[in-house]
């Protein structure tokens, strides 16, 4: 009655009306034999909203050669075994409560009859019973029980023996409750470590559970969109180690550039979400009650300070920074710049201030607040700082340094992994690529003999080369830190 009282509350409290119920295997049986009584007071009931666990598949869950064989088996006994309680060969096909139990005795018995099967060990009951704790596991087809082990002697347990073990399944399995009080299995189970016995004493592993925006009302956000999206579903498919190493969880949100604020206020009302990957606008950094991991911003941003934003790529300042070096060690002397942006002035600054630490002077800034073209204001000759790239600029860059040997230009990592089709397809030739310069603390996205490990890792995952891109490797990468 308690529970009943608790279930009902739970589904008419405002508070508490759009939460998952999670449901053990025992309680089960009171949705699905009297959803009314759970579902009390004119309540209407939310398929998928009660999550129940068991230890055994649906009866209909065919994915298992198990359950396959069972099917048959269970259809045959009720035609010809001579019972009187279901008059439907198909019952457990169709009552998944009557069907579950069922899978669960018939496993019992093909376990039991595995334990009767060998001479020796039922010439008497002690033998049996010593038998049972014998290093015994079951395998009925693809379900296995046990392991189970008694006393052992010293070592035998480090050596992989199974001691003092009297649990049987590693396995939960998952369901929702959908229309019609059916049961429909999740896609995944949870399983147990086979290398510990007793999961009464288990500690879970942290989750991360994160979201990254799939835009699609510019070409620039909707081509890096996709192949974020890609790399992010490869980075969170597998979670076999996850008891070493954690679960990541992603998921991705479809929206546009206008309306991405409002669209990641809205995920947040509607599920956890610890961090947000990816592309993002300036709007969606005030989005409060999230953390932004590595934001990769559409146009180039100054960095200030934001307490829920984790940079793990060099910002812009400490790109400006490090180029300068380089050209203060390399060749001196003066650089240009082109700028268009709403904070060209301030970038201009910075980069001023930068060069001028390594001895190198900025000759000429120009800057662009609108939609005035770059190329137009590179120089002929000498080194040139381009911020503020759209598309169709990596052609004109490639076409300026093409006509003139002695100009070399600096562009942000982040515009050039954004636009890194086009500088393939506009530097195809050769010509004048190596004097197009960028700041990156990334290996090459490509580089199949590379010492980095998650380089390695990434080639191992992203097997097909031209899904091998500067913004799949960025993606995948700051997936990989949060994971490990």
């Amino acid at each position: 009655p308690d529970t009943v009282k608790f279930i009902g509350r739970m589904l008419t409290d405002k508070r508490t009306t759009g939460a998952y119920l999670l449901v053990p295997l025992v309680l089960q049986e009171l949705f699905l034999r009297d959803p009314c009584a759970a579902v009390a007071g004119g309540v209407e009931f939310v398929p998928g909203q009660v999550i129940t666990t068991g230890t055994s598949p649906l009866a209909k869950d065919t994915r298992y050669k198990a359950i396959q064989r069972f099917q048959k088996v269970m259809q045959d006994y009720l035609a010809h075994s001579g019972q009187t309680q279901y008059a439907d060969n198909d019952h457990f096909l169709k009552d998944d409560g009557d069907g579950e139990m069922m899978v669960a005795g018939w496993i019992a018995g093909e376990v039991l009859s595995q334990a009767l099967g060998s001479r020796e060990w039922v010439k008497d009951r002690k033998s049996f019973l010593a038998s049972l704790y014998n290093q015994r596991r079951y395998v009925v087809d693809d379900i296995v029980i046990g392991d189970y082990g008694g006393e052992c002697e010293p070592g035998a347990e480090s050596r992989g023996a199974t001691c003092r073990c009297n649990q049987g399944g590693r396995t939960v399995y998952i369901k929702g409750i959908m229309h019609g009080y059916r049961l429909k299995p999740f896609e995944d189970v949870m399983q147990f470590r086979v290398s510990q016995c007793s999961t009464s004493v288990v500690d879970f592993p942290p989750a991360f559970i994160g979201s990254y925006l799939l835009m699609n009302d510019t070409a620039v956000a909707q081509e890096a969109c996709l192949q974020l999206d890609k790399v992010f579903q490869v980075a969170t498919s597998s979670h076999n180690d996850w008891w070493e190493k954690g679960a990541l969880f992603v998921y991705p949100l479809h929206s546009t550039t206008y309306n991405s604020a409002g669209a990641l206020r809205s995920e947040l009302q509607s599920r956890r979400v610890e961090g947000v990957v990816g592309v993002v606008t300036d709007a969606m950094l005030d989005v409060e009650g999230v953390a932004f991991i590595d934001p990769l911003p559409l146009e180039p941003r100054l960095n200030r300070f934001r307490r829920n934003v984790i940079r793990l790529s060099p910002t812009l300042e400490q790109q400006f920074f490090v180029l300068a070096e380089y050209l203060g060690n390399t060749s001196g002397g003066s650089a240009h710049a082109v700028i268009r942006s709403g904070e060209a002035a301030a970038m201009a600054d910075v980069l001023r201030r930068s060069l001028l630490t390594f001895g190198v002077s900025l000759a000429h800034a120009k800057l662009l607040a609108g939609g005035g073209a770059l190329v137009d204001h590179l120089p002929v000759e000498g080194d040139v700082f381009v911020v503020g790239l759209s598309a169709g600029d990596a052609g004109a860059i490639a076409r300026h340094v093409a006509s003139h040997a002695g100009v070399r230009v600096f562009v942000v990592f982040s515009e050039f992994a954004l636009l890194h089709a086009e500088f393939v397809a506009a530097f195809r030739g050769g010509a004048g690529a190596d004097r197009v310069v960028f700041a990156t603390s990334l290996p090459h996205w490509n580089d199949e003999n590379s010492a980095s490990e998650t380089a390695r890792m990434f080639l191992v995952n992203m097997p097909k080369e031209e899904d091998r891109t500067p913004l799949s490797l960025m993606g995948f990468a700051n997936l990989w830190l949060v994971r490990f």
